[in-house]
């Protein structure tokens, strides 16, 4: 305990008592501001940290999955998504980066697309329904078919190729004839494809 000074006024020495306490509270004040500022500083780089470390994961599990296939944008958000990922916008980030680099691109993805379809046996209508399934809009879909048709990918040659590997005969009655006409359409030709393709075949014969 500190000695009274009674060579002071009472008032005087209380008043320096207040100052004193005023001082160290400002102290132990200023204390708790700096050690919340370094708290909230380290938070933020720690989140820098995880969020950058995500965005690395992200992106090599799309290099790596683009290196074996390609991918339209919609299916390779998808794998995306199914890791879990907490942070959406990470997705985003991956994808735009991926794409300026020319890695990810729906045009090739189409083009691509359209060909191992048509090799598979598959006609316009159902090549132009997995497109959409897997993203792709309407008008690119239909310039990668003008311009698959336009390298001589004729609906005709299409439906000959498929309908040669599965009966290899016209039908003889009716029931031949709609189980035809059922597989055809399955495979993705019209009725309207399919009738002008029957007349072109006994044309042919």
């Amino acid at each position: 305990m500190q000695p009274l000074n009674f060579d002071e006024p009472l008032g005087s020495q209380n008043f320096e008592k207040d100052k004193l306490k005023k001082d160290n509270s400002e102290t132990g004040s200023l204390e708790i501001k700096s050690l919340e500022v370094e708290r909230l500083e380290a938070e933020k780089l720690e989140t820098e940290r995880l969020e950058q470390k995500q965005y690395r994961y992200l992106f090599n599990k799309a290099i790596e999955m683009l290196s074996r296939r390609e991918y339209s944008e919609k299916m390779l958000r998808e794998k995306l998504l199914a890791l879990n990922v907490e942070d959406l916008s990470q997705i985003d980030r991956v994808i735009d980066k991926i794409q300026g680099y020319g890695y990810q691109n729906d045009q090739r993805f189409t083009e691509l697309f359209i060909r191992n379809s048509i090799a598979k046996g598959l006609g316009f209508i159902r090549i132009r329904q997995e497109l959409k399934q897997k993203g792709i809009d309407a008008e690119l879909a239909d310039r990668g078919i003008e311009d698959a048709s336009g390298e001589g990918f004729s609906q005709d040659e299409l439906i000959y190729r498929v309908w040669l590997k599965k009966f290899k005969a016209l039908p003889v009655d009716p029931k031949e004839k709609a189980k035809q006409y059922r597989f055809l359409m399955y495979r993705g030709f019209s009725s309207s494809e399919i009738a002008h393709f029957y007349d072109w075949v006994k044309n042919s014969l």
